[in-house]
Protein backbone atom coordinates (compact mmCIF):
# COMPACT_ATOMS: atom_id res chain seq x y z
CA UNK A 1 0.00 0.00 0.00
CA UNK A 2 1.70 3.20 -1.01
CA UNK A 3 0.48 7.10 0.66
CA UNK A 4 0.49 9.69 -1.68
CA UNK A 5 0.45 13.55 0.28
CA UNK A 6 -1.08 16.24 -1.70
CA UNK A 7 -0.33 20.01 -1.24
CA UNK A 8 -3.07 22.01 -1.61
CA UNK A 9 -3.01 25.56 -2.42
CA UNK A 10 -3.73 28.02 0.29
CA UNK A 11 -7.14 29.90 0.08
CA UNK A 12 -7.33 32.73 -1.37
CA UNK A 13 -8.46 35.32 1.75
CA UNK A 14 -12.12 37.04 0.65
CA UNK A 15 -11.96 40.85 0.99
CA UNK A 16 -13.58 41.90 3.78
CA UNK A 17 -16.07 44.81 2.77
CA UNK A 18 -19.20 45.55 3.34
CA UNK A 19 -22.19 46.10 0.78
CA UNK A 20 -22.41 49.83 -0.32
CA UNK A 21 -26.80 49.18 0.47
CA UNK A 22 -28.42 47.60 2.67
CA UNK A 23 -31.71 47.71 4.66
CA UNK A 24 -32.46 46.62 8.67
CA UNK A 25 -33.03 42.54 8.41
CA UNK A 26 -35.52 41.25 10.82
CA UNK A 27 -33.86 40.82 14.37
CA UNK A 28 -31.69 37.92 15.49
CA UNK A 29 -30.08 37.37 18.14
CA UNK A 30 -26.44 38.57 18.35
CA UNK A 31 -23.79 36.93 17.91
CA UNK A 32 -20.97 38.65 18.18
CA UNK A 33 -21.30 40.88 21.06
CA UNK A 34 -18.58 39.14 23.54
CA UNK A 35 -16.49 39.65 20.41
CA UNK A 36 -16.87 43.32 20.49
CA UNK A 37 -16.30 43.43 24.52
CA UNK A 38 -13.54 41.25 24.35
CA UNK A 39 -11.73 43.56 21.81
CA UNK A 40 -12.59 46.71 23.53
CA UNK A 41 -10.86 45.31 26.17
CA UNK A 42 -7.83 44.18 24.72
CA UNK A 43 -7.56 48.63 23.54
CA UNK A 44 -6.24 51.33 25.25
CA UNK A 45 -8.67 53.51 27.28
CA UNK A 46 -10.73 55.60 24.89
CA UNK A 47 -12.25 57.50 27.89
CA UNK A 48 -12.12 61.35 27.97
CA UNK A 49 -10.49 60.81 24.54
CA UNK A 50 -13.30 62.78 22.54
CA UNK A 51 -12.77 65.93 24.44
CA UNK A 52 -8.65 66.22 23.19
CA UNK A 53 -9.65 65.47 19.68
CA UNK A 54 -12.87 67.10 16.94
CA UNK A 55 -13.75 62.86 15.83
CA UNK A 56 -11.64 61.04 17.87
CA UNK A 57 -14.46 58.32 18.42
CA UNK A 58 -13.42 57.14 14.46
CA UNK A 59 -10.60 56.62 15.63
CA UNK A 60 -11.82 54.26 18.07
CA UNK A 61 -13.95 52.10 15.73
CA UNK A 62 -11.33 52.44 12.86
CA UNK A 63 -9.22 50.38 16.24
CA UNK A 64 -11.94 48.53 17.72
CA UNK A 65 -12.60 47.00 13.49
CA UNK A 66 -9.14 46.35 13.38
CA UNK A 67 -8.81 44.57 16.54
CA UNK A 68 -11.83 42.23 15.93
CA UNK A 69 -10.23 41.94 11.84
CA UNK A 70 -6.78 40.70 13.97
CA UNK A 71 -8.73 38.43 15.54
CA UNK A 72 -10.34 36.44 13.17
CA UNK A 73 -14.00 38.41 12.14
CA UNK A 74 -14.76 40.40 9.30
CA UNK A 75 -15.17 43.54 10.48
CA UNK A 76 -15.44 47.02 9.02
CA UNK A 77 -15.81 50.71 10.57
CA UNK A 78 -18.38 52.84 9.04
CA UNK A 79 -19.52 56.01 10.41
CA UNK A 80 -20.83 55.59 13.88
CA UNK A 81 -20.57 51.86 13.85
CA UNK A 82 -18.55 49.28 13.43
CA UNK A 83 -20.49 45.93 11.40
CA UNK A 84 -19.10 42.59 11.55
CA UNK A 85 -20.59 39.67 8.95
CA UNK A 86 -22.18 36.41 10.22
CA UNK A 87 -21.73 33.35 9.41
CA UNK A 88 -25.52 33.75 7.82
CA UNK A 89 -24.44 36.60 5.52
CA UNK A 90 -26.18 39.52 7.45
CA UNK A 91 -24.38 42.08 9.28
CA UNK A 92 -23.81 43.10 12.77
CA UNK A 93 -24.19 46.38 13.99
CA UNK A 94 -22.16 47.49 16.88
CA UNK A 95 -22.32 51.30 18.29
CA UNK A 96 -19.23 50.50 20.57
CA UNK A 97 -18.15 54.21 21.28
CA UNK A 98 -19.89 57.07 23.26
CA UNK A 99 -19.56 59.68 20.93
CA UNK A 100 -20.04 61.97 23.98
CA UNK A 101 -16.72 61.11 25.72
CA UNK A 102 -15.19 58.37 23.67
CA UNK A 103 -15.95 55.80 26.61
CA UNK A 104 -16.08 51.64 25.06
CA UNK A 105 -20.12 51.32 25.26
CA UNK A 106 -21.18 47.30 26.62
CA UNK A 107 -24.51 47.67 25.18
CA UNK A 108 -23.19 48.07 21.38
CA UNK A 109 -25.40 45.71 19.81
CA UNK A 110 -28.08 47.50 17.82
CA UNK A 111 -29.49 44.69 15.39
CA UNK A 112 -28.79 42.93 12.09
CA UNK A 113 -28.52 44.36 7.94
CA UNK A 114 -29.13 42.83 5.08
CA UNK A 115 -27.36 43.64 1.55
CA UNK A 116 -29.95 45.04 -0.93
CA UNK A 117 -29.29 42.93 -4.10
Amino acid sequence: MTTTTTTLPAPTPTPCAYPREWQPAPLRPEQYKQAVRDAQASLPDRCGYALLDEEPQHESLRMLAGELRRRGYCAVQHEDRVLILRDDGLWEEHHGVAFTDGCWFSNSFKGVLEAIP
